[in-house]
């Protein structure tokens, strides 16, 4: 940033602070935020891997910033200048003002965070956490733990590679055990983890309020320890184990939306385990490669309005109880009104069930190498007003009379 901004002190709105590399002359350094304490809003800081030590980074004086809102600390690489011991350092430095709501870390190479960062964690409503290659637990200890993330609305952990755990002190911490607390999130209500390397086990204690859950690319997590969810209404799980579905589905009654994707090991979905969910509207299935059977029991989901299958090559989406009675149990989903089957290669025809579903209005079968035809009863399906048949090579439409009532109808 430019040399001397820092005697703006009346200033209040300074969105991004760029750190010089002290090489070119007229480029300040983080010194120049020293007496900027009028501003408001959010404030990014970037280029930290240009501060040396924690002597300098005090001089950014983010404590006595009581207006600001937001923040964002920011380590740009990873490599130039980043060691994990100047980090720590520097970040020691940077201890904001406890008005803070949000705080944003990004590229952190320390492995432990600072001694001011539990005490800014009870008045924090949004912690996001991304691109920290070394950070192992988010604590050090868990002496008052169950106290610490009263206000948190909002914990997203991003490519943290080598986060395990909350706690250092204990790998996996038990409420009551030993005196120590588990932590619990009274006012949570979204979590976001993507991409923790390491991460095996996760224990989430008392989240009343949480209603959206996000999980995506955490290959070697086997368990959740999770209590009732019961405000949890959307479900995202991508590139993660089975049991995680239904450790979460399980305790959960209010699901709006679930979407999963590349679950290893899930071969069928809908069974008795989802009986209990009579809120879902949004059902969205995307490269289960594993997935075989998909409809047994899904009369149960009576308040269903969409259905999305993409690239599950080995389901059979042709189920043997679809064939025993005649589709019958379909005549349960009184609400869906889409159905979108991208990429399924055994699928020759529609499911005869879909016949008893009166409400469907968009349908849309797409990329299915192996569709070859239109069912009979597609002529009586009043509702339906949206028809796509797009790169099914084998499908010929031989009566073009059975689509005549359909109002769009798109076959290429």
């Amino acid at each position: 940033m430019p040399y001397r901004l820092g005697e703006l002190t009346e200033l209040q709105t300074l969105p991004l602070f760029i750190i010089g590399d002290g090489k070119h002359k007229g480029i300040g350094g983080v010194s120049e935020l020293k007496r900027l304490n009028n501003l408001r809003g959010g404030l990014w800081i970037k280029n930290l891997e240009m501060v040396d030590g924690t002597a300098e980074s005090k001089e950014a004086n983010l404590k006595e910033k009581h207006y600001l809102q937001s923040l964002r600390l920011d380590w740009g690489s990873w490599i130039f200048g980043n060691s994990a011991e100047n980090g720590e350092l520097v970040m020691e430095g940077l201890q904001p003002n406890l008005n803070l709501k949000k705080l944003n870390i990004e590229g952190y190479p320390g492995v432990r965070f600072p001694s001011w960062f539990s005490s800014m964690l009870t008045s924090l409503q949004c912690l996001d956490l991304q691109r920290l290659p070394a950070m192992e637990y988010m604590l050090e200890n868990s002496s008052s733990m169950e106290l610490l993330f009263a206000s948190l609305k909002a914990l997203k952990l991003d490519r943290l590679l080598n986060f395990k755990g909350w706690c250092r002190s204990r790998r996996e911490i038990v409420a009551g055990a030993g005196g120590e607390q588990a932590p619990q999130f009274p006012s949570l209500s979204e979590l976001m983890i993507y991409r923790c390397d390491q991460l095996t086990t996760f224990q989430l204690l008392s989240s009343p309020c949480l209603s959206k859950l996000d999980i995506q690319n955490c290959r070697i997590l086997e368990s959740l320890q999770l209590p009732s969810l019961p405000c949890l209404e959307v479900l995202i799980l991508k590139g993660v184990h089975q049991q995680i579905v239904w450790q979460i589905i399980l305790v959960s009654s209010s699901l709006k939306s679930l979407y999963i994707a590349r679950i290893y090991g899930l071969v069928s979905l809908l069974d008795d385990r989802l009986q209990h969910l009579t809120s879902l509207k949004s059902l969205k299935i995307e490269r289960c490669d594993e997935l075989v059977s998909l409809f047994h029991g899904i009369q149960r989901l009576s308040a269903l309005e969409e259905i999305w299958i993409f690239g599950c090559k080995q389901l059979n989406i042709l189920d043997k109880e679809d064939d025993d009675d005649d589709g019958l149990q379909f005549q349960g989903l009184r609400s869906l009104r889409q159905l979108v089957v991208t990429g399924i290669p055994e699928l020759e025809s529609l499911l005869k069930g879909l016949r008893h579903v009166t409400t469907l209005e968009t349908l849309k079968v797409l990329r299915c190498c192996g569709f070859t035809t239109l069912p009979d009863w597609i002529s009586t399906s009043t509702s339906l007003s949206y028809l796509q048949i797009s790169d099914c090579r084998g499908f010929k439409l031989e009566d073009p009379s059975k689509i005549a009532h359909i109002q769009t109808v798109n076959i290429s």
